[in-house]
């Protein structure tokens, strides 16, 4: 129960298009990751751990695009 708290809270903090970039990277259907995620459907084991992989390639892939912003931001501001 507890972990599925936090798959609802992760879910909530992702970022806008993040469920559609990590449906495209796993392969399954956009709603199976959005029920996923919502707490309402808790597919295979081999299906989560597919979207939990996923998800930590596309946080990241934020996290560097975010870092590139600043950096381009931090040079506007020299």
């Amino acid at each position: 129960m507890e972990n599925l708290n936090k798959i609802k809270e992760l879910g909530t903090k992702l970022p806008r298009g993040a469920k559609v970039k990590i449906s495209n990277k796993c392969g399954v259907s956009r709603s199976l990751v959005t029920q996923f995620f919502n707490g309402q459907k808790l597919p295979s084991i081999k299906t989560v751990k597919k979207i939990l992989v996923a998800t930590c390639e596309v946080v990241e892939d934020y996290k560097k695009e975010s870092q590139a912003v600043d950096f381009i931001v931090d040079t506007i501001k020299l």
